[in-house]
């Protein structure tokens, strides 16, 4: 009884200093995510309509073309793209949160990027800051039940070990990224610089937001796709149009996710709509159908949409250059100006 008292006690300690610690802490310094959630602190309430979602989002929609069109359209709006690198499910919806954390007007449409949640850490965030700034409770939760409690495959015991092997050495490096932000380890020098230093911290900088501030910046890939992906890229679309990519549901975790998204955007006023942009694939994640299910943007078929698949149009076989990226942005108004009219 005693040993479980002084636990007791140990953890709730540890737990008090680590929130003092937070309130101590200046926020961390994430390359894209701090600038835009530092300008959107101030001006979320600037914007009616949001994009969210990886590179695919952040250097394909471009928010003053769908403006533009938008209000020709006879719905005008002001959009604002927060999409970045890599970014996937659920740290897209923490994100999300945080950017909408001042609001105080309605929300009027959020366009998402479908994809299901990610276990595995993307290469090259290892012990990053990354990595770790929104590994925070909740979505360290939804990892842990992505890693144990989503796997609905029919597998025999060997390959069972060895599946639930893998995801559990996945999840320890999520919850040792829980614990390095919960505690804040390691940013002690950025605290007491933010003490030491008269001014305060140094601004940020907000070239990630693009020059008109609605945080489109211009992929910095090559113009043109390198000549010599060209012939496995004609290969993968031909293939594509030979065998359609299948709809991938994912597991009951990913479509909570979905949902959870949903449900905060409808909290604020507004609609979700999932977006599945162009690219080389064989698979592509979708909402399960049903009533509640968000309408889905779908421009993953070749022969539907052959210039967001032609190579003049694309950097690489993931992504469309900046005249795709035009193109792109027309395609997804006309589709939503069709959903908005029904």
């Amino acid at each position: 009884m005693r040993a479980t008292v002084n636990i007791a006690i140990f953890v709730t300690a540890l737990a008090l200093c680590f929130a003092a610690l937070g309130m101590f802490t200046p926020p961390p310094r994430v390359e894209i995510v701090s600038p835009k959630l530092a300008y959107l602190a101030d001006h979320a309430d600037d914007f009616d309509v949001f994009f969210l979602g990886s590179s695919r989002t952040y250097r394909q929609i471009i928010p003053e073309v769908f403006d533009q069109l938008m209000a020709e359209g006879g719905h005008p709006v002001r959009s604002f793209n927060l999409g970045v690198e890599g970014m996937r499910p659920p740290e897209d919806t923490y994100v999300f949160e945080k950017a909408l954390a001042r609001r105080t007007t309605p929300l009027k449409l959020v366009l998402v990027e479908s994809n299901a949640i990610r276990l595995a850490v993307r290469d090259g965030d290892d012990g990053t800051l990354r990595a770790t700034y929104w590994h925070d409770t909740k979505r360290t939760m939804t990892l842990f039940r992505r890693a144990f409690l989503a796997d609905k495959k029919k597998r025999n015991w060997r390959d069972r070990i060895g599946k639930l092997a893998e995801q559990a050495a996945q999840f320890a490096e999520h919850a040792m990224y829980w614990l390095e932000n919960t505690s804040h380890a390691g940013r002690g020098h950025e605290m007491l610089g933010s003490w030491l230093s008269p001014g305060g911290p140094n601004p940020l900088h907000l070239h990630d937001l693009g020059p008109r501030l609605d945080g489109y910046s211009r992929s910095l890939a090559n113009a043109r796709m390198d000549p010599a992906s060209v012939p496995a890229y004609e290969k993968a679309i031909a293939g594509m149009i030979e065998k359609p990519p299948r709809a991938d549901f994912g597991g009951s975790v990913d479509q909570a996710e979905v949902r959870e998204k949903k449900r905060f955007i409808e909290s604020h006023g507004g609609r979700m709509f999932v977006v599945i942009p162009p690219y080389a694939g064989t698979k592509f994640f979708l909402p399960e159908p049903g009533p509640d299910a968000p309408p889905a943007l779908e421009f993953w078929n070749p022969k539907l949409y052959p210039d967001l698949f032609a190579t003049e149009n694309h950097s690489d076989a993931g992504h469309v250059n900046h005249a795709g990226a035009e193109r792109y942005t027309r395609h997804i108004v006309r589709e939503l100006l069709k959903h908005l009219s029904r």
